[in-house]
């Protein structure tokens, strides 16, 4: 079998005959900080879900399990009002194609994705597509529809089926083929990378044309954020910005929005996912800071909270102490960027010397607390295939905890040879962008080992007045050294071209290596997915031990706190995908509530 064919073939959904319980990946971690809506992680198989109905065996009139049959899995029961928080007023245009992520947030309730990627991150499951084929060129690809589809009956869709011609439609505007001049607007172009063309050739295909192959397309087609909207709502003028009015294809249609306020949602009836949502509604609740919401939650006004941060975790604990702790993986990755363009960050050395200098755990464990993050390299762990594991990085120079005096001693021979004795002439700032936060906690713990480490040393804090200062001044590399949260794109490839390659967009260090090029080059012709694999581990390799543009430090597991009688997000906390999709946490379609 040619090599392409068996790539394709191992990402293709065509063989996919079972619906899995997945969910979308994540926002930057500024997006979901604000919003307290996190989770990722979990257990794919529906027969084990807490909402599936139960394999084989019987119960006994007095619900007690007959011997020698399986025990009952816990039905779901039909009723009742998810209530949950926000913490931010929702006043984005809510366009998914244009907006950071806020708009991402009503589609993942109202509207699907075309694809999505499958519990543990190794392939790509069907969504709105139900089936690709790819010949063995990889220049096209061949998208079916899943049947029976419809928009949600609201003007000016009323109803219709979702064809083809929507698909085409959304696959060119997401790339900004259709808006030309105003192309830099479309913030996801980058996830469907070689797109040339997408055309109908009947009610239910799509022809996706590449200009040459790319390994991974398919993989952000499935970004979370990539959320298909129907045509005649764009063309006859919808209002984005009018969120009530908004169409999708999802469990739920939004009944009532008040942005300062609250957001109500009602269940699709006529829902491809048969028989869900389970619940009469779901409400979003804005409140005006993060006590009142975990006040709110602790007296039972709502149904889940989200708790990640060590603070936090405790919090809510005590307020109420009976409620159901769920941790899972996530994709958000911690990091401090170095400023290439400027000296002394121009040398690897020096790069590289301060980076073995940071006390990851003490990271960690600072702000999110023992057991509930991971190391993190170049690529997050949530790229299960292609990433170094948290396991290997923890026994690595830099991270591994019991060897930080050797990596002390190795840094300050790099910093002595660029110059540097002792930190002796090296001046910078660490830019934040607030005064609380895993950013400005790792920036100041950054801050501290570096002085004490390095005794004539001067660093400190440059820590921005908001978020919308802080996100300027990073684009335009008004900054020596970055503390920050990113959340990453949806394949391996995407994300290293992002933020490494010499043309990435999130390349805000400018960091530049011909070695690094050729390495992401490499990988995005490589379709069998072994081959790619090694390239992408020597990317990192070369990254984390010969130029170090960045200093990964930890990947934070999110948690949450769910009302004792909330069923059917055990497990895996309402998302699963290894933290690179974004669904039921958000759509709560698995969600019910035990009388």
């Amino acid at each position: 079998m040619p090599r392409d064919v068996n790539y394709w073939t191992r990402w293709s959904t065509r063989q996919q005959s079972r619906r899995r319980l997945l969910a979308g990946a994540g926002v930057t971690g500024a997006g979901v900080a604000a919003l307290g809506l996190v989770g990722c992680g979990g257990d794919d198989d529906e027969a084990s879900s807490p909402t599936s109905a139960p394999s084989g065996g019987s119960t006994t009139p007095s619900g007690t399990t007959a011997p020698g049959t399986t025990p009952a899995v816990a039905q779901p029961k039909r009723g009742g009002v998810l209530k949950f928080p926000l913490s931010i007023v929702l006043k984005d245009v809510f366009d998914p194609h244009t907006s950071l992520n806020q708009a991402a947030f009503f589609y993942s309730l109202i509207g699907n994705t075309a694809l999505r990627p499958s519990v543990d991150a190794t392939k790509i499951e069907s969504e709105l597509v139900q089936s690709t084929e790819i010949p063995a060129s990889g220049m096209e690809i061949i998208m079916k529809l899943r049947p029976g589809v419809t928009w949600h009956n609201k003007p000016p869709s009323n109803g219709r089926a979702f064809v083809a011609d929507d698909l085409a439609f959304n696959l060119k505007r997401i790339t900004g083929a259709l808006n030309p001049d105003k192309a830099a607007s479309f913030q996801r172009k980058s996830t469907l990378p070689n797109f040339e063309s997408a055309t109908a050739i009947d009610a239910t295909t799509v022809s996706v044309k590449l200009s040459k192959p790319h390994s991974g397309f398919l993989w952000g087609l499935a970004d979370w954020r990539n959320s298909i909207v129907p045509r005649d709502f764009v063309e006859s003028g919808g209002k984005f910005e009018d969120a009530a009015t908004l169409i999708g294809t999802g469990p739920w249609t939004i009944e009532s929005f008040e942005g300062s306020t609250k957001a109500v949602f009602k269940p699709n009836p006529k829902s491809w996912e048969a028989g869900k949502p389970y619940a009469d509604s779901v409400e979003w609740i804005v409140y005006a800071d993060a006590l009142s919401a975990q006040t709110a939650f602790g007296k039972g006004d709502l149904s889940y909270i989200g708790a990640t941060g060590k603070i936090n975790t405790e919090t809510v604990k005590k307020i109420a102490n009976k409620a159901r702790e769920e941790s899972w993986a996530f994709g958000n990755w911690d990091h401090v960027r170095y400023n290439i363009t400027r000296t002394p960050f121009d040398d690897a050395r020096v790069r590289l010397g301060l980076s073995l200098i940071y006390d990851v755990k003490g990271i960690g464990d600072g702000f999110y607390g023992a057991g509930k993050w991971d190391y993190t390299g170049p690529l997050a762990s949530a790229f299960s295939v292609d990433a170094l594991s948290s396991g290997d990085l923890a026994k690595t120079k830099g991270y591994n905890p019991d060897t930080k005096a050797a990596d002390i001693k190795s840094a300050k021979e790099m910093l002595s040879a660029a110059g540097f004795p002792d930190g002796k002439g090296l001046s910078f700032k660490i830019h934040t962008n607030a005064n609380t936060g895993a950013p400005f906690e790792q920036a100041t713990r950054v801050r501290d080992n570096l002085k004490q480490a390095l005794p004539g040393i001067d660093v400190e804090l440059d820590i921005a007045s908001d978020n919308t200062v802080f996100a300027r001044r990073q684009v335009s590399g008004d900054w020596d050294v970055i503390s920050y949260t990113l959340y990453p794109a949806p394949d391996s490839v995407i994300e290293m071209t992002n933020n490494v390659h010499s043309a990435g967009s999130r390349n805000y260090g400018k960091f530049k290596s011909d070695e690094v090029d050729a390495l992401i080059a490499k990988a995005e012709t490589q379709l069998d997915p072994r081959e790619r694999s090694v390239t992408m581990k020597d990317l990192q390799k070369a990254l984390l031990e010969k130029h170090m543009p960045t200093a990964h430090t930890v990947s934070a597991k999110q948690v949450a706190m769910f009302q004792p009688n909330i069923k059917g997000m055990e497990k895996y906390g309402g998302q699963v995908g290894g933290g690179l999709t974004w669904d039921t946490l958000l759509n709560f379609k698995n969600a019910w509530l035990e009388s």
